[in-house]
């Protein structure tokens, strides 16, 4: 329930019984306030509200219902006391929102109050008296509806008050972050650059002042560029089109032309957004939006943001050069604009090449990868297609249906200036599927450079050599590539009676798992694991990591349990959002390599819909484990689902 409402009402307390402190009227306010925007408003007679005892059950739904949309309105800012009217036994307190500049999120509160003998007590309904169980005689009355009257008034004058005062303290932020001089002495080229990178940074407030918050008067939809920028920069997963093309971490782009006159211009960006969708075995095309900017009346640059920042025109379309010549021209320059603003990265080696290869697979955004990319220099369509399909497969490892890591299987190196290896796409919601991939790459004048092939035929032709070779290795890893990937991992025969790890080793253990899975770090998870070395103990270890890595569920830090047996330490933790009920419980076992997770165990406390499954997880033990050993874990099992 969001408040505690009884239907069926107690009697009110006896006087001179110790209620909740109440504090002065505007604490109170406040307390009252604060609990509502937290879900824990008690609006029991007695409790945090001086509701009547004679308030029918209809009204008390009405006053629930109330209450709920005020929660609603309280989100989003701080809480301040205004003004504040006391008339004998009775209180009005004007409470105003802080924080935050978008014109939606400006709010006042009126709380009535009592006075009573622990204390004030705010009425159950916002600026009103009414369904409360205060004795109103014809005097009480009059005072109770003139301070009514006050607080609607005041609460409209402070609303007033604080748009004003909003709007000169967002002026005066604005200005901190750029200034008029700037917005005036920027060329095209420039204000291009500042935009996207105030995007990237998240700069709120260089990106308003870049929409004309400086200028004056403000643009007619300042209240709608102010809502829309805010709303952006908290989360960009449900963004218009145009401001994942301007801000949206795994796009890649560039800013390709710009053009001025002496009061308007207009920039163009193009992009590639690897999250869009495509035909199967397709590649993400390359994309166009469009700026214009205008000088307001004292000469300072603001940009006029397309219909695709504001709402979805769906999925745009390359263009072909007889469509449209201008956006044309445009497509062509794109692989010549990235380049020169993410340099290529030659290395001196083919094996330096490859091991940066897999750092950049790794990176926060896909630039690091495609400047390991040897580009096609005279065919600008072919280039846009590899930097496309090169974007993707940086996507696909990252982020894409649920993640994928490149295990590395083998690399050859040939004598005509050819180098290929060879990696496992591990795809954590696919965890058992095989997906050989092969990295071509090629020494050029300035060093070595990763050519990628994918549909297309490479640039440089695949030597008979190294094709040998990859038929070869595709024969070789395609049954035996779990092997490599869990090289690092610690192989049980047998889980023996061995020393007990101590808890703080096993905790930490446990939280630098728990880390690794976060950061999606494939080998830093491996390496804290054993498992029970068969084809069954390999295929639940594959299936188990590619949940976690999948989900990379937050923990609940509060709720940890760390217990440790004869034989075992476990380490039990609550997630976030996990499908599993109640608690995931990690046993660690002492191996000759130190402690370990064994993963392969699926094992859940603290509800009994899991006691199947835990039983099945539990059978692995039955031909591995000694009896006293087996019996040791599902006692800690037990232990802590009793508790």
């Amino acid at each position: 329930m969001f408040l505690t409402l009884a239907l069926i009402l107690p009697a009110a307390p006896v006087a001179g019984e110790q209620g909740p402190p109440r504090g002065e009227p505007a604490v109170a306010a406040l307390a009252y306030l604060e609990k509502i925007a937290a879900g824990r408003l008690d609006l029991d007679v007695g409790a945090d509200t001086a509701i009547s005892p004679h308030a029918s059950p209809v009204k008390q739904r009405e006053i629930a219902g109330r209450v709920e949309r005020m929660a609603f309105d309280l989100k989003g800012g701080g809480l301040e006391p205004g003004e504040v009217r006391v008339d004998g036994g009775l209180a009005g307190v004007i409470v105003h929102k802080t924080g935050g500049y978008n014109p939606e999120d400006i709010a006042a509160f009126a709380v009535a109050l009592l006075r009573e003998p622990d204390g004030w007590t705010p009425a159950p309904v916002p600026a009103s008296f009414e369904n409360t169980r205060a004795t109103l005689d014809l005097e009480t009355r009059r005072r109770a509806i003139s301070l009514e009257r006050w607080m609607l008034r005041q609460q409209a004058r402070a609303l007033d008050t604080l748009r004003d005062s909003r709007l000169d303290r967002l002026r005066e932020d604005i200005a901190g972050a750029i200034s008029r001089e700037d917005l005036e002495s920027m060329d095209v080229g420039d204000m291009a650059r500042a935009f996207l990178e105030a995007c990237r940074m998240r700069d709120l407030l260089r990106l308003l002042g870049m929409l004309g918050g400086l200028s004056e008067p403000l643009p007619r939809d300042w209240s709608e560029r102010m809502r829309m920028v805010g709303k952006v920069m908290e989360d960009l997963g449900d963004a218009p089109p145009g401001w994942r093309a301007a801000a949206a971490p795994e796009v890649a782009r560039v800013v390709v032309h710009e053009e001025s006159g002496a009061r308007d211009g207009l920039f163009s960006i193009a992009f590639i957004d690897p999250a869009g969708e495509i035909p199967r075995g397709g590649v993400p095309p390359v994309q166009l939006v469009h700026i214009d900017m205008e000088r307001d009346g004292q000469g300072a640059w603001r940009l006029n943001l397309p219909g695709v920042f504001t709402h979805d025109r769906g999925r745009w379309a390359e263009l072909s050069e007889e469509e449209n010549p201008f956006d044309s021209s445009m497509y062509r320059a794109f692989p010549g604009r990235l380049r020169q603003a993410h340099p290529a990265a030659p290395q001196d080696g083919a094996d330096a090449l490859w091991d940066r290869l897999q750092e950049a697979m790794r990176s926060e955004t896909p630039y690091e990868l495609l400047r390991l990319l040897a580009l096609p220099e005279d065919d600008p369509a072919l280039a846009r297609r590899v930097l496309g399909r090169a974007t993707r497969f940086w996507w696909q490892t990252r982020h894409g249906d649920g993640g994928r890591a490149v295990v590395p299987l083998a690399f050859q190196e040939d004598d005509g200036g050819q180098a290929m290896a060879m990696g496992q796409l591990f795809t954590y919601r696919e965890p058992d599927r095989t997906d050989l991939r092969v990295f071509h790459m090629i020494r050029t004048g300035d060093g070595w450079m990763w050519q990628s092939t994918g549909r297309d035929e490479p640039e440089e032709p695949i030597s008979g050599e190294l094709a040998a070779w990859r038929d070869e290795q595709r024969n070789i890893w395609l049954h035996e590539w779990t092997g490599a990937m869990l090289a690092p991992v610690e192989k049980l025969e047998k889980v023996e009676p061995d020393a007990v790890v101590p808890e703080a080793d096993a905790d930490g253990l446990v939280s630098g798992f728990l880390a690794a899975v976060a950061a999606g770090d494939l080998e830093g998870c491996l390496e804290r694991v054993a498992v029970l070395d068969d084809a069954e103990g390999h295929n639940r270890l594959l299936r188990n990591l590619g949940y976690e890595l999948s989900t990379r569920l937050p923990e609940v830090e509060e709720d940890r349990v760390v217990r440790s047996g004869d034989h075992w330490t476990v380490v039990a933790c609550r997630r976030e959002g996990d499908v599993n009920p109640g608690m995931a419980l990690f046993p660690v076992v002492a191996t000759a390599a130190g402690p370990r997770v064994l993963l392969e165990l699926d094992l859940f406390v603290g509800t009994r819909r899991r006691d199947f499954l835990n039983n099945v997880a539990l059978e692995r033990l039955d031909d591995r484990a000694p009896a006293e050993v087996r019996e040791d874990l599902r006692g800690l099992l037990d232990g802590i689902g009793r508790d």
